[in-house]
């Protein structure tokens, strides 16, 4: 999956494939450790009741002497005490075996006691550097109060939680971190020790995010594709109804592209394309949306307009006006002077609460036909 990743192959039914083997790595690491831990507590048992019989030895042996009884006090007590710090440092020790993942463990308040060479790894602070610090010490700031509120709030009615957060390195950069809390509590039900394993999920992030980004965009202008234009429209589409204000569909077809296309090779019309992307970009707000939709046509959706539509036409105008003149500039790729011109539908939305993104694309498109066939280079605004 890693090599998938580097060669860009990675797809997002990959990525989902690696984020489940890493969190499976996660839990089956806390199984391995509860076993360990169950192991050494059996063990010690049974030296705690081979002693026990040594104690009742002593007894029968001493038991009318008063320096017996003072010796068998004291042995007990140290017993009990030897007992309860092997214990802990048993169970806390088996919990931080070097691994892939990081461990951190802390005392009631939070405070680090404890961290696995995967810690230091993960964060880049060393286990002195990270000695009785707050956890805080990893905040990044990113994360919503409301994620800390649920958090504790189901470590401390279950017991444990797990979930995804953005922490911070020593280095102060940000990372995606799979983390797992777990309150460790004595026989009274007192929290004593927490316990955090920590899953460093940057590479799998960036590998999602670089499958939905090739998914969802045209990879010679970098725009976005008529699919996730689609998507983005129907979102657009709802929040306008309830908000009750319009959006503007233009749709932007080149006049000339195919003449140049067929007279200077592929390489050119590329290279064409890009400068009409970026062109388009410039000539727009940056809250607007603009895409690739196929070949030669592209595709901008203004958004939050005016709902007096006197003032839209006025907004559309000059914004379509603007783009008119850019992509009828000449503008020169590998020593040919070109020429593009285009032709633009406009289509206002939403008209109606029946409205929808495909009958929208349709009207527009009509539209620029209209503006085709009357000369081209000039805009047509669809009427009902």
């Amino acid at each position: 999956l890693r090599e998938l990743y580097k060669n860009n192959a990675l797809t997002e039914d990959d990525a989902t494939e690696w984020y489940e083997i890493s969190a499976n790595n996660i839990n089956a690491y806390e199984k391995v450790s509860k076993d360990i831990l169950t192991h050494f507590i059996i063990e010690l048992d049974n030296k705690y009741k081979t002693r026990s019989q040594d104690l009742n030895i002593a007894i029968v042996l001493w038991g009318f002497s008063i320096l017996a009884a003072i010796y068998f006090i004291f042995l007990i007590n140290k017993l009990f005490k030897q007992y309860e710090k092997y214990t802990q440092e048993l169970e806390l020790s088996s919990l931080t075996l070097d691994s892939y993942e990081g461990v951190v463990i802390t005392d009631k308040d939070t405070n680090i006691i404890k961290v696995n060479k995967g810690f230091e790894r993960i964060t880049g602070y060393s286990a002195d550097e990270a000695y009785m610090k707050k956890t805080s010490l990893l905040k990044s700031g990113k994360n919503p109060r409301s994620l800390y509120k649920g958090m504790w709030g189901s470590i401390n009615t279950t017991g444990s939680w797990t979930g995804e957060v953005i922490n911070k390195r020593k280095d102060g950069k940000l990372y995606s971190q799979r983390l797992s809390i777990s309150a460790v509590r004595d026989n009274n039900g007192e929290v004593q020790n927490y316990i955090g394993h920590l899953f460093d999920i940057t590479e799998l992030r960036k590998a999602q995010q670089e499958a939905f980004y090739q998914a969802s965009h045209d990879s010679l202008t970098e725009l976005m594709n008529r699919k996730y234009l689609l998507k983005r429209m129907n979102e657009e589409i709802s929040r306008a109804k309830r908000h009750n204000f319009k959006n503007a569909f233009l749709f932007i077809d080149l006049d000339h592209f195919k003449e140049i296309n067929d007279n200077y090779g592929h390489h050119v019309g590329d290279k064409l394309l890009k400068h009409v992307a970026a062109t388009i970009k410039n000539s727009i707000r940056d809250c607007d949306l603009v895409a690739r939709i196929s070949g030669d046509e592209f595709a901008v959706v203004l958004l939050n307009l005016d709902r007096n539509e006197e003032e839209i036409i006025k907004v559309v105008s000059l914004i379509v006006n603007k783009i008119l003149m850019q992509l009828n500039k000449e503008v020169l790729i590998e020593g040919h002077k070109l020429t593009i011109g285009s032709s633009i539908g406009v289509r206002l939305f939403p008209l109606n609460k029946f409205d929808n993104e495909d009958q929208i694309i349709k009207d527009a498109d009509s539209a620029m036909y209209d503006a085709k066939n009357n000369g081209k280079n000039h805009f047509v605004i669809y009427k009902e």
